[in-house]
Formats: C-alpha cells, structure tokens, sequence
C-alpha cells in the first residue's frame, strides 16, 4: 500500500511539473509565469515604490550636478525591478529644470514649475540604477547617466 501511495504521488508530482511547463511554453518564457527568479522584469512607471526611486535619482542628479536650478521629473519611460537583496531598480526617466534655484534647499522640486524658454529649457534622459534595501536606510543610487536632449 506505501508503494502505491508513493507511486500516485510521484505522478501526481509529475502532471503537476509538465503544467507549469507547459503554461511558461505558451508564451515562450524560461520559466512558468514568465521570469526566471533573480532575473529583472518591467514594472509599471506610475507604480510608487517607482516613482519613489525616480525621484532618489533625480535627487542624486541635482547634488552632483552645478546646475543653477534643480530638476525634476517629467516622466519615467521605463522601469524594470529585480529582487537583490532588497529590490533593484532600473529606470530610463525624463528629466527637465525647473525654475527654482539649488541654494533654496527646503524647496520641494515637485513644486517648481518647468522652465520654458532656452538656455535653461533643456531636458536630459537619465537611466538610474537605484538599490532599495528599506532596513538599511534610503534608496542608494548605484548608478546614473544622462544625456541632454
């Protein structure tokens, strides 16, 4: 009787393997529900723990940056998360100065308008890597690059 216990288990293991096999064949992903764990995976730009990381972005473009005026977002473009010890993001964001300067520290950036007119009208495509492990404190940017358009 053990025997026969152990043999319907092994199948039911089985047909239960060759499934979820088969749903991650149907849309031609390595994996069953489309991503291999570890692996990155877009994420919604509006979602706010994405919001959140665009802005620690922007906030590092504006500490290293000697721009007379601080940026903020227009929009992010593109996100992908990764679960590394804590969550990583990646996200392609349009950013643009504002018209409020950098000496103002206690300025919020979300409440200065764009500015309009050239020189200082310019907007910079910003890819950011940023690392949020919330036990150990804010959002790090790991990395930052951008590019004026």
């Amino acid at each position: 009787m053990a025997a026969g216990l152990r043999t319907l288990l092994l199948v039911s293991v089985a047909a239960a393997a060759t499934r979820l096999l088969q749903v991650g064949a149907q849309d031609d992903s390595p994996m069953p529900g489309g991503f291999m764990p570890g692996s990155s995976r877009p994420v919604d730009v509006n979602a706010p723990e994405v919001q959140k990381a665009a802005r620690a972005g922007v906030d590092s473009v504006n500490r290293a940056s000697n721009q007379l005026f601080l940026n903020k977002i227009r929009r992010v473009l593109k996100a992908k998360e990764q679960v590394v010890q804590g969550m990583m993001y990646r996200l392609t964001v349009e950013i643009g100065a504002t018209t409020c300067k950098k000496r103002a520290s206690s300025v919020n950036s979300d409440e200065c308008d764009f500015h309009m007119t050239p020189p200082h009208a310019q907007t910079q495509i910003c890819k950011f890597k940023v690392w949020d492990r919330p036990w150990l404190g804010p959002m790090e940017v790991v990395k930052q690059n951008c590019t004026v358009q």
